[in-house]
């Protein structure tokens, strides 16, 4: 079971930036780490960081993206204000990341 902060119960709702709800037949791939509770679950390491969302792309290809709807990213340089995209690469492309990451 993984868990994540943020929902709903008894009328309220608690929404946490950066971190993206599923729905039923989504599709992710996640960076996982026991939870601070010791109870046998898992959170996602680093919010939207280890939460991509799987999706096709107008060519059929697989593709991966971190980013959360409802989340700004500030630009120093430009002192602009802009919806966070996250990091969009193709499922294999991450995978090899990995890989490469884990051989080290």
């Amino acid at each position: 079971m993984v868990k994540q902060p943020g929902g709903s119960a008894e009328g309220y709702t608690q929404k946490v930036a950066g971190v993206r709800h599923w729905r039923s037949g989504d599709q992710a791939v996640l960076f996982l780490r026991p939870s601070q509770e010791s109870d046998g679950t898992l959170e996602v390491t680093g919010l939207m960081q280890g939460n991509f969302i799987v999706r096709k792309n107008a060519t059929g290809e697989t593709m991966v993206s971190n980013g959360v709807p409802d989340v700004s990213a500030y630009q120093a340089s430009s002192n602009a204000v802009t919806q966070y995209r996250g990091s969009g690469m193709r499922l294999d492309e991450l995978e090899s990341r990995v890989r490469k990451a884990t051989k080290q």
